[in-house]
């Protein structure tokens, strides 16, 4: 919303990852909130889920590359939340907070370093700039 976007862009942040967490899943929320919002949600959304946490991840990577503004815009938002509460935690816990994820400091630096590369790859924006600016404050210490 601080960034300028339209409604439908803003909703679908909201709702981002109410298919993957809950039992509210894209039809509902085709139903209830339209083709286009639903669109952008299932753009975010991670494939399945089985499969291992490098192969989701370099999916998101390369999927990123080609997808539409409004589905970059609403995946960087995401993760430009999720590198500040890495933050938030790393300036509280220290190098204590890379225990809480399946893979640690490495590999979710390899991460989020080609995450920004892959939403600059149609061009930067006022969303991947602030992220490159976390994700340099959080890894480049």
């Amino acid at each position: 919303m601080k960034a300028g976007y339209r409604d439908e862009v803003v909703a679908a942040g909201i709702l981002h990852d109410t298919d993957e967490d809950t039992d509210y899943k894209l039809k509902d929320i085709k139903h209830d909130f339209g083709e286009e919002i639903a669109e952008i949600v299932a753009g975010c959304s991670e494939p399945d889920k089985s499969l291992s946490w490098e192969d989701r991840k370099e999916h998101t990577i390369e999927f990123l590359k080609n997808a539409s503004s409004d589905i970059r815009a609403v995946a960087c938002a995401d993760k430009l939340h999720n590198i500040r509460s890495i933050i938030k935690d790393y300036e509280q816990d220290g190098d204590e907070v890379w225990q809480r994820f399946n893979r640690g400091k490495e590999q979710q630096e390899w991460y989020y370093t080609n995450l920004v590369e892959s939403l600059r790859h149609q061009g930067a924006f006022s969303l991947v700039e602030e992220l490159e600016k976390e994700v340099i404050r959080l890894f480049k210490r």
